[in-house]
């Protein structure tokens, strides 16, 4: 079926009612673990699991009405089985190779276990056995899912169809959702924001190479999966 190209006004339309549905999707997942939980340090290990089930589905619900808008399904961003074990080989082979790259090259020659982000990612992954439990699962939710989703899905999409489809409109969508992505891990210090921007920039390389999104979930799932578990193993 021919897909009838949508006015520039219909994709801002998109992008803007995209960016506040996550928005507030995420503000709502947030307030109501806090409702629970009673402070933001709270959410950590576990508890990020149904903070993750609660955020996501919302978000996910969100951007399909909002792609509505120019008359478009999550399917058109990349959410679709085809080829599916070909792409997540693909992006789980890239995703341990950037893992020990970065777990046994990269963290040891800028700061170890003394580093911003991997402080921050303890933190958030706490001692208990179940923390480790609930980040590798939440990991998989938030990144491997949502984030992929909207970033790289969502995001560059939508971009490349607002720049009109020119030949750099690529690039200018990939910059746009990799600094999106990157300095939404503010919290994580500058060597994280640097850290993440390189992912992202993977994650979107695969999205564009395939044209699906389950190359970039799987390569995010799973460098989130041994990053959660490098980090708990190595650096407690």
């Amino acid at each position: 079926m021919e897909i009838k190209p949508q006015p520039v006004w219909r994709w801002l339309a998109v992008l803007l009612v995209g960016v506040l549905v996550w928005s507030i999707a995420k503000a709502v997942g947030t307030l109501v673990i806090l409702g629970v939980v009673g402070s933001p340090e709270k959410v950590t290990g576990l508890w990020l699991v149904p903070w993750g089930m609660i955020f996501i589905p919302l978000a996910t619900a969100g951007i399909a009405w909002t792609l509505r808008i120019a008359d478009r399904g999550l399917r058109d961003l990349g959410l679709t089985a085809r080829n599916a074990w070909r792409d997540a080989l693909i992006g789980a082979a890239v995703a341990v190779l950037w893992v020990a790259l970065d777990f046994f090259v990269l963290i040891p020659l800028t700061g170890g276990s003394g580093r911003s982000d991997v402080i921050a990612s303890r933190a958030a992954i706490g001692d208990a056995p179940w923390g480790l439990v609930g980040g590798i699962i939440s990991g998989w939710i938030v990144g491997g899912f949502g984030e992929e989703l909207f970033f790289r899905g969502f995001l560059i999409h939508t971009l490349r169809n607002l720049f009109g489809n020119k030949p750099w409109a690529a690039g200018i969508a990939v910059l746009i959702s990799v600094l999106y992505f990157a300095f939404g891990h503010a919290y994580q210090g500058w060597i994280g924001v640097v850290d993440v921007g390189v992912s992202g920039l993977i994650f979107s390389l695969l999205y564009l190479w395939r044209g699906r999104l389950t190359s970039s979930m799987a390569a995010h799932g799973v460098f989130d999966m041994l990053g959660i578990l490098g980090i708990y193993f190595l650096y407690r």
